[in-house]
């Protein structure tokens, strides 16, 4: 029983000492540190996704504009050819 006192001994302190490490490090908080709002996370996807959603719909009228001129293009080409 005496031979492994030391041991225990040294065995219990490491114990302890990482218990006490543990413990104590999660009760101190980084001020400095932002916590994350999810509001302003939620806010900053829904402007980004409303960003692209007006991008896609200005290059959907440009491209809209593209055809109609070229429509009207072929139809003059075409009244053109017949007369």
């Amino acid at each position: 029983m005496k031979k492994h006192l030391g041991l225990k001994l040294l065995t219990g302190s490491v114990i302890a000492v990482t218990t006490l490490v543990l413990l104590n490090g999660h009760h101190t908080e980084n001020i400095t540190e932002k916590k994350v709002d999810p509001n302003n996370l939620n806010e900053a996807i829904a402007s980004q996704f409303n960003d692209n959603i007006r991008d896609v719909a200005a290059r959907l009228q440009e491209t809209e504009k593209k055809l109609a001129s070229l429509l009207m293009l072929r139809t003059l080409s075409f009244k053109r050819s017949y007369f």
